[in-house]
């Protein structure tokens, strides 16, 4: 299984906590997150997040946008991991998500 991609989940993680006072840690911004790994594993067009209310953050609160574009640039990441992924390893990939996923 690729360690980047684990790397890349992480990352996301570490982005989601960092900006936990803006709602990011919360259970929505994460189930987003999952219902677009989802997507990208299942070979599905993954609509992107990109703002504060599509994450569903505390959008009334200042820092929410940048929080937004951290997050959204940690997906993308991942996402571009999981297109790129040799389809020899790709098995690894799949059960590395379903593990992971389980909020969607």
């Amino acid at each position: 299984m690729s360690q980047e991609l684990k790397d890349a989940v992480k990352a996301w993680e570490e982005a989601s906590h960092a900006n936990a006072s803006l709602g990011a840690a919360d259970t929505e911004p994460d189930g987003v997150f999952q219902w677009c790994l989802r997507q990208a594993v299942q070979g599905e067009e993954v609509e992107v997040p990109n703002s504060a209310s599509a994450w569903q953050l505390y959008t009334g609160m200042a820092g929410s946008a940048k929080a937004a574009r951290e997050l959204t640039k940690h997906l993308k990441r991942c996402i571009r991991i999981i297109n790129k992924t040799p389809h020899g390893q790709f098995n690894e990939v799949r059960e590395y998500l379903e593990s992971y996923i389980w909020r969607c």
